[in-house]
């Protein structure tokens, strides 16, 4: 896997002495560390190797690391930088942008053949071309509008003729229990849990990669229509109705992001592997579990999308949306009602605007 930092933000067309690139490489823990990562910086017009201190750990999941005749269900690496490496006497203001890259390299063969491309992000990403990067903003991303409060817009499935449009991706409930034991096998491609009135989602992750299955994510698409024309947003807020969670006995807080979704995307065909990548993260709420079912219609969770709503009104887009947890434990799943739901149940975005 390959990190790409550049402290000037995703600008420029070569990698600077601002630049800087890290390598780590699986190996089969505990093995020493030294000769499977390797760090570089920007020389203007590529990279040059550098003495620049960095931790790297790889880990896998399966019967053996890399073993053609058993279960490999994956591996994962995580990179840990010092600020101090970078120069720095300790984390960036709020507000401060870095660019940022991402590749995983891959290989089934110890000469390499066939290649197998890169996965990159973002998805267009070039190496050598920072400006092709994605960015790192430290801090959520602020919103104001100057503009007086005249009216309040509320978006709900079903009222005044709005429809929201609500799927889930990944294991949702069940873990994927339909796709066991080959989830290689169909999990990725799955529609299975969109189908039909379903008024419920999961949203889930954890860091034991070899429950991968489990991780579900949820995507919403609200219509802006019902916001009068040439208005000036200035608030919004998604509420989603929260019901029960996994093993509420060792169930613990979930940090459950709101990002926003540059593309389209149908209830009929998305699918974990096809779902639009997210665009920014725009919010991010601590959820507690619950011990018990609270009662219909649930508990109310907030998050504060009134940037994602400017930005998209502004543009005559709907509001998409996607939901995912940053969550280390298991049993980090967070149930809430879908736009399937009963009426009061259902997710609602509350819009204020003004002149």
């Amino acid at each position: 896997m390959t990190v790409y930092l550049d402290l000037d933000g995703n600008i420029g067309n070569a990698p600077d002495n601002n630049s800087y690139r890290f390598v780590a490489q699986l190996n089969n823990p505990p093995q020493d560390r030294t000769n499977h990562q390797v760090a570089y910086r920007g020389n203007g017009s590529g990279w040059t190797q550098a003495s620049v201190s960095f931790e790297s750990l790889a880990g896998w999941v399966g019967t053996n690391v890399n073993n053609n005749n058993g279960e490999d269900r994956g591996w994962q690496m995580n990179i840990e930088i010092p600020f101090s490496s970078l120069g720095l006497s300790g984390r960036p203001a709020d507000g401060v942008v870095w660019g940022l890259g991402t590749a995983v390299h891959d290989r089934d063969s110890a000469n390499g053949s066939p290649a197998i491309p890169n996965q990159v992000w973002p998805e267009t990403m070039n190496s050598t071309q920072p400006t092709s990067w994605g960015q790192l903003h430290f801090g959520l991303p602020g919103y104001s509008s100057p503009a007086a409060p005249q009216g309040t817009t509320t978006i709900k499935h079903g009222q005044n003729g709005a429809v929201v449009t609500d799927a889930q991706v990944g294991g949702y409930f069940d873990c994927g229990e339909p796709y066991n034991p080959n989830f290689f096998n169909g999990w990725g491609d799955a529609n299975y849990y969109n189908r039909g009135n379903r008024d419920q989602v999961n949203v889930q992750n954890q860091a034991n990669l070899g429950d991968w299955p489990c991780f579900s994510k949820t995507y919403i698409s609200f219509p802006l229509s019902q916001i009068p024309a040439n208005k000036q947003i200035i608030s919004a807020e998604l509420t989603l109705n929260h019901f029960g969670n996994s093993n509420p006995a060792q169930a613990m807080d979930s940090l459950i992001h709101v990002l926003t979704v540059g593309e389209s995307w149908t209830e009929q065909t998305i699918t974990w592997n096809n779902a639009p990548l997210a665009l920014e993260n725009q919010s991010v709420t601590r959820v507690a579990p619950l011990p018990s079912f609270p009662g219909w219609p649930g508990v109310p969770r907030h998050w504060d999308v009134s940037r994602a709503v400017a930005q998209a009104y502004a543009t005559g887009q709907p509001l998409r949306l996607a939901l995912y947890s940053t969550d280390f434990a298991m049993h980090s799943g967070k149930y809430f009602y879908s736009s399937d739901a009963d009426s009061a149940g259902r997710p609602t975005l509350v819009v204020t605007w003004g002149q």
